[in-house]
């Protein structure tokens, strides 16, 4: 028997490892990023967790860097490449099986996980803004931090920050905080 390759999928299964790596890296940054503002002993004299309001006796944004490293250890197991997991199926009569369906299920697995860990750094990053003073942030960091604003309120006490980590997710997943960012590439005060 002779193979034709019709159909063969390694390509995408390929592609689809490609893209779950570099989404498992973006988020491993994501995670950093979140340490290091929440972690008195590195973010440059913001307050514990981002708790300006009774430290100490509060915890602050301490639950969400739960939630967002756990998912992104999940994701960094989830990245085990499809492409090389071939096995014979029907008889031989698929002799190299790419698993380029199952690798694009699980790098849409590991995006929906990015959502989760990207707006909790969102969240973050827009808690230290307003801690600090908006005044000097660039024109698009200013529109996203409106956007957040206009769903999640400067977080002054303890409360469940489930609802807040989801809208912010599905600002990511529509794309809607990308389209309501300026096209001008000088817009970004880059």
């Amino acid at each position: 028997a002779v193979h034709n390759a019709n159909f063969h999928g390694q390509y995408i299964a390929n592609a689809m490892d490609q893209l779950a790596i570099a989404l498992v890296n973006m988020c491993n940054l994501s995670d950093r990023r979140n340490d290091r503002l929440l972690d008195p002993d590195h973010n440059g004299d913001l307050p514990p967790f981002l708790c300006r309001e009774n430290p100490g006796m509060r915890q602050g944004l301490m639950g969400g860097q739960f939630m967002a490293t756990s998912l992104t250890a999940e994701i960094r197991q989830m990245c085990t490449p499809m492409s090389i997991q071939t096995l014979p199926s029907t008889g031989d009569f698929q002799d190299h099986v790419s698993f380029g369906l199952v690798a694009a299920r699980r790098t849409r697995d590991i995006l929906r996980n990015c959502y989760y860990i990207l707006a909790f750094e969102l969240i973050c990053a827009c808690q230290a803004a307003d801690i600090r003073g908006i005044e000097t942030l660039s024109t698009a960091t200013r529109l996203m931090h409106g956007m957040v604003r206009q769903i999640v309120p400067y977080l002054d006490r303890d409360e469940p920050l489930t609802d807040y980590i989801e809208a912010v997710a599905a600002l990511f997943e529509s794309g809607q905080l990308l389209k309501a960012l300026p096209k001008d590439g000088g817009a970004y005060d880059w």
